[in-house]
């Protein structure tokens, strides 16, 4: 930013109008400076400000960048894509020389003895590169840029099962400090004294390691970290884990310390409650973690009174930030963090037992090497004027898909304007991969009486670049329903199809199951006549079953069941049937009693 810009901002924060500002503050600076308005070049200005946008990109849908709504989030967009100016020899950096990386004078850099919690030291600035003339050794430090920053953490007893941990601080000897190997953590761990523990008390460390210049740009494919005494074999279990970071300092990952055992070995009288060792003592997530956890560097054939084991292959191991920790060799990395984990893996018949372990760690961290170091650009400044930029002016104008109707091309435009109001605009290409992936998820299968309660609704859908979208269905087969068909034949598919913006289609198919219901008839009442003669065959009703066509019902009778034919209190019934399409059949029976008049005889007078 050029002194006319700053001091028309100054100008800004007065009760000027817009366009006056940026020439009270070229006056300003001429009558400080004693050179005409014309000689600054600023006299009249209407050269317009220089803007780049930028650099066209190719991404998914989901990856296209956010839109910058301020000049600071525009300058964000660049900021991961460093510039490289030049590259240098490797470099190896070790924390042992105390004439460059004078930590303390004296004693330990820090000690859990000395506070309560969890204790702290640092951030140490260092000034050990020097890239002015695109040339880098830890012998140069004179470009008055602080290279690097390490910070220090003692982390005071845990129980990573949330048992009683004896003794949270230890005493003097849990510290961190700079040896002739690097820099040096001391884990104790004993059964007398401030080192008591019990199963599960945990002590550790950590070191964090920043690079903090702009210009100092390294690739994860060129830079290791070196350790020395790392899960090294002991009476107690000792793991490490080194999470690298990105350009601004945010880690790829997580190691958050789970334990060495799924569950502790105690709680069971007698102490015999099956040590199972943990398959993950550390919880990832994310990328760019490295771990030495490896669990045979101690023997719990005796869980009460474990033993050495072995060095684990990780003791001593340098890991690369992108061979051994998963990340990108083009990945940049902008620092790490290691840390240093010891547990009292010894089992106990109770919780906050003494154990009888006794040993002591010493895991280092000797420092790091680069392949390489790009020397990155430190200021970039996308919106430039001869006589400042107005910041307030900076806006997004618009984004336009090519072709409208389907994802190929986003023109990004945006515009700023100088103090002197000339304006002027640039514009991102992002060219979208589209795939034609259409992600159709059906209503649940489901089991229905009859075809007509099928309901077809709209399926759950995603598309990319969130298209629009139409959607058809058709049910099959379509074709008469029979409750009596078999079950292969009474289950129909609605299929959906998805069909978006851009052509592409997607689908799924809901099963659904018919049961139907039983045909059903109901008859006409019984019925009592005087005679035979005044039996009437009514009309049966019947419950149509899915809408399927019932025939006419035939009927069987009057037929005679009981009794003298025309007589009082004979029986007769009439046999109802019906059918449907289906070929079922349902039959009901009306009977009919005859209540036949008393037989009369009236005799001639005497």
């Amino acid at each position: 930013m050029n002194i006319i810009s700053i001091l028309a901002q100054l100008a800004n924060s007065f009760l000027f109008p817009a366009s006056y500002r940026k020439y009270l503050a070229v006056f300003i600076l001429s009558t400080l400076t004693g050179l005409t308005i014309a000689q600054m070049g600023c006299n009249p200005d209407v050269t317009p400000p220089s803007l780049l946008c930028p650099e066209d990109i190719t991404v998914s849908c989901d990856e296209v960048p956010e839109i910058a709504t301020t000049l600071t989030e525009f300058i964000g967009l660049f900021s991961s894509v460093p510039t490289p100016c030049c590259t240098t020899a490797p470099i190896e950096v070790e924390f042992e020389d105390a004439s460059q990386f004078d930590f303390m004078n004296t004693g330990d850099i820090a000690n859990a003895a000395t506070s309560g919690a969890n204790v702290t030291a640092g951030p140490f600035d260092f000034d050990i590169y020097d890239l002015s003339a695109c040339a880098a050794s830890i012998s140069e430090g004179s470009d008055m840029i602080n290279d690097i920053s390490v910070e220090f953490e003692i982390i005071t007893g845990f129980d990573p099962y949330g048992g009683i941990v004896l003794d949270p601080l230890g005493d003097s000897t849990h510290d961190v400090n700079q040896s002739s190997s690097g820099l040096q953590g001391q884990i104790p761990r004993g059964n007398s004294g401030a080192n008591m523990s019990s199963t599960g008390d945990t002590h550790g460390y950590c070191i964090t390691v920043k690079f903090t210049d702009p210009q100092v740009c390294i690739n994860a494919g060129d830079f290791t970290v070196n350790l020395n005494s790392v899960n090294t074999a002991g009476e107690a279990w000792e793991s490490a884990s080194v999470v690298f970071f990105d350009q601004a300092c945010i880690p790829y990952g997580t190691a958050t310390y789970a334990g060495f055992y799924s569950t502790p070995p105690t709680g069971v009288p007698g102490g015999m409650n099956p040590p199972v060792i943990n398959t993950n003592p550390y919880t990832i997530t994310g990328t760019g973690v490295y771990l030495a956890a490896v669990t045979t560097s101690i023997d719990i054939t005796d869980n009460f009174n474990p033993v050495a084991g072995v060095n684990a292959p990780t003791n001593g191991f340098d890991p690369n930030a992108s061979a051994d920790a998963g990340l990108m060799a083009s990945d940049m990395v902008g620092g790490f963090q290691f840390c240093v984990y010891g547990e009292d893996v010894a089992a106990t018949t109770f919780d906050g037992e003494e154990t009888t372990t006794q040993t002591s760690f010493s895991g280092t961290l000797n420092g790091f090497e680069t392949a390489k170091i790009i020397q990155c650009s430190s200021i970039f400044e996308p919106a430039t004027d001869n006589c400042g930029i107005d910041e307030s002016t900076f806006m997004f104008v618009e984004d336009v898909l090519t072709p409208e109707s389907c994802p190929n091309t986003i023109a990004r435009t945006y515009k700023a304007s100088d103090t002197s109001g000339n304006t002027t605009s640039c514009t991102q290409n992002i060219d979208l991969t589209y795939t034609g992936i259409v992600t159709v998820v059906c209503p649940i299968d489901m089991t229905l009486e009859c075809p007509s309660d099928i309901e077809i609704v709209t399926p759950e859908v995603t598309t990319e670049c969130s298209l629009g979208f139409s959607v058809s269905s058709i049910i099959t087969p379509d074709e008469l329903f029979c409750p009596d068909d078999l079950l292969e034949d009474r289950i129909r598919s609605v299929i959906y199809t998805v069909t978006d913006d851009c052509g592409a289609t997607g689908s799924c198919t809901q099963m659904i199951t018919l049961v139907g219901s039983p045909l059903e008839i109901v008859c006409p009442v019984d019925m009592t006549v005087d005679c035979f003669d005044d039996i009437i065959i009514g009309m049966a009703s019947a419950t149509t079953v899915c809408n399927t066509e019932i025939f006419d019902p035939s009927t069987v009778g009057p037929t005679l069941i009981s009794g003298v034919d025309n007589c009082p209190n004979a029986e007769y019934t009439v046999v109802y049937t019906i059918e449907d399409e289906c070929s079922r059949t349902a039959s009901c029976t009306q009977t009919f009693t005859l209540d036949t008049p008393t037989l009369s005889v009236t005799c001639p007078e005497n």
